[in-house]
């Protein structure tokens, strides 16, 4: 499944490719020390991942990244699968198909080169742990701990996430002691405990371990990164628009199977589904944890059901799409990892600029350019350039208004003393430099133009 992965859209790649490298090259930052800023308080939430994602990418090159994200999503299918299997009564063919057809989505939407496939797999894991253990199977807890490990040390962001998925197997099992005065959730909540400790053990310690508390909730972040926007069906962008629609129509199927086997859940599964839900409508990226933890319950009575003979001809259905989208992906070479924007940019640059040329640039391209050794003006990691992460200044703010032509665009160059500003075309700022006397464009491709100053 992993060959109709899209590589083609990722940006973020480039700057956790350039935190591996400086990590291994200088050790770790506690100053942010990829863009032309200076100064700004720094915490990495990805360390353990860039790492992997920069050896890889050093000895193997773009394959290697590619080959460790399938794997990847080769093992949260196979636990998507094993997870259907225990709570379906082990209907074998229709628990391949959710497990398909729920891995497509995330696919489609979520499996790309960033620390969130790590995230969503340990999810994935822990819920089959917890399962496994609210079915009476308890020397399988002890796990917990070396999964929260794992995850401060690839994505502190979604770390506190790993106890919020606990919650609802904490309020069943409390339940069970007051009823049937069942002893398991002293265990549980023991393990969580232990859990929470291991999370200290990280390269900046408390402050990796709070990072979503600082950096999440932030309105113009919120407001202006797709994935951090609420779910909106009239959105004017596409990628908000379709998520949003995907979300809703797998929302009300499943509040429609939920209505008709209402007596067939448990006060977790409830748990699970209500409140993810409510995460996935606050947040789009939220939707591929709604996806992993909640839909597999909600469909389980559809699960136990459904019969072989009909199953297999779904699946075969199925087989069908997973290859056409396998064919055209490679036709189109979509999986292929690349900066179609910026590749020719980046030529004209090394041919006719020094590395430690001051650049204005767009959000997107900053990245790829300081993997390049370019010291960017802004990139894709939004929190880093607002004030309440590295204490200095609120550069996203600034951006905003200066690509939005709020701000003063004379007085920003000045005050920076940009010699390059790279510009996406049809934007606001590109109609007024092209028609400025004061700056030449000297370089354009389909998507952006390099202008210089006279």
């Amino acid at each position: 499944m992993f060959c109709i992965i899209d590589f083609s859209r990722e940006t973020d790649i480039w700057f956790l490719l350039s935190h591996g490298r400086y990590i291994l090259n200088n050790g770790i930052p506690h100053i942010e020390m990829l863009t032309m800023h200076s100064n700004l308080k720094f915490v990495m939430q990805q360390p353990g991942f860039s790492i992997i994602m920069y050896l890889l990418y050093k000895y193997m090159g773009s394959i290697g990244i590619i080959t460790f994200i399938g794997l990847i999503n080769i093992l949260i299918f196979f636990f998507l699968y094993k997870l259907c299997l225990l709570i379906s009564s082990n209907n074998k063919y229709f628990s391949f198909l959710i497990a398909s057809i729920i891995d497509l989505l995330l696919v489609l939407l979520f499996i790309i080169p960033r620390p969130q496939v790590i995230s969503l797999l340990i999810f994935l894991i822990l819920i089959y742990i917890l399962e496994k253990y609210i079915r009476k199977e308890s020397k399988i807890i002890f796990f917990l701990p070396i999964l929260s490990l794992i995850l401060i040390n690839m994505h502190s962001a979604m770390w506190l996430m790993f106890f919020v998925l606990c919650m609802p197997y904490v309020v069943e099992l409390g339940y069970y002691y007051f009823i049937k005065k069942d002893n398991r959730i002293k265990k549980l909540i023991l393990i969580m405990i232990v859990s929470f400790i291991v999370g200290f053990i990280n390269p900046y310690g408390y402050e990796n371990m709070f990072y979503s508390i600082n950096s999440y909730g932030i309105n113009i972040i919120n407001n202006n990164i797709s994935e951090m926007n609420k779910v909106n069906i009239f959105s004017n962008k596409s990628m908000i628009q379709y998520n949003s629609c995907l979300f809703i129509i797998l929302f009300l199927i499943q509040l429609f199977i939920i209505f008709f086997n209402r007596k067939k859940y448990t006060i977790h599964e409830y748990l699970l589904f209500f409140g993810l839900s409510l995460m996935a409508f606050m947040n789009l990226r939220n939707i591929s944890i709604f996806l992993l933890c909640s839909f597999p319950f909600v469909i389980k009575p559809i699960i136990k059901k459904f019969k072989t003979v009909i199953s297999i001809k779904i699946f075969a259905i199925f087989i069908v799409a997973i290859l056409s989208f396998y064919i055209y992906n490679c036709i189109n070479g979509a999986y292929i990892l690349k900066d179609k924007k910026m590749n020719d940019i980046l030529i004209y640059m090394n041919n006719n600029y020094s590395k430690n040329i001051k650049i204005f640039n767009y959000f997107d391209d900053g990245p790829y350019l300081e993997f390049n050794n370019y010291r960017a003006y802004i990139d894709t990691r939004a929190e880093v350039f607002i004030k309440k992460m590295n204490k200095k200044k609120d550069i996203f703010d600034e951006y905003m208004d200066v690509i939005m032509g709020i701000k003063d665009f004379d007085e920003f160059s000045k005050e920076y003393d940009f010699k390059v500003f790279i510009i996406e075309k049809d934007s606001i700022l590109y109609k007024k430099l092209k028609n400025n006397h004061d700056y030449k464009i000297v370089y354009q491709n389909k998507y952006n133009s390099i202008f210089e100053k006279k």
